[in-house]
């Protein structure tokens, strides 16, 4: 594979995904995109590189795509952000959506509206006003 080569690749792995890969990352290129070359009866990178150059190379291009990038996620894995979301956050927007019906009322019928805390120096400049 040619520098140039290498560049085409990084530049449309950049443009389709958002994967940013530096100049000493060509062997990660090599080992993932070589079977994609073979499978599509390609000898080698450079072939492969010039197939997708072809405006009608969609469907490898997506392969492409699908071989360099990393199909994981441990997203939902760390428990303490959600926890501390639901902790936090959640008691900051009013009552959960298992209490409320359809037409944003809740189990008492009455019409729901988010609980704003005030902040705390709001509420002793208020008092304060109050006094003078």
């Amino acid at each position: 594979m040619t520098p140039l080569d290498y560049d085409y690749l990084r530049k449309l792995l950049r443009e389709r995904s958002g994967l940013v890969l530096s100049a000493d990352k060509q062997y990660l290129v090599e080992s993932r995109l070589l079977p994609v070359a073979r499978r599509a009866g390609l000898a080698g990178l450079s072939d492969l590189v010039q197939r997708l150059r072809d405006p009608n190379a969609e469907r490898l291009a997506v392969e492409v795509v699908e071989a360099m990038t990393t199909n994981e996620s441990f997203f939902f894995r760390d428990k303490i952000p959600f926890q501390h979301f639901d902790d936090t956050m959640m008691p900051a927007t009013g009552p959960p959506m298992s209490k409320m019906n359809p037409r944003g009322t809740n189990t008492s019928g009455t019409f729901v509206t988010p609980a704003r805390k005030k902040h705390p120096t709001a509420t002793s400049r208020t008092a304060a006003s109050a006094g003078s």
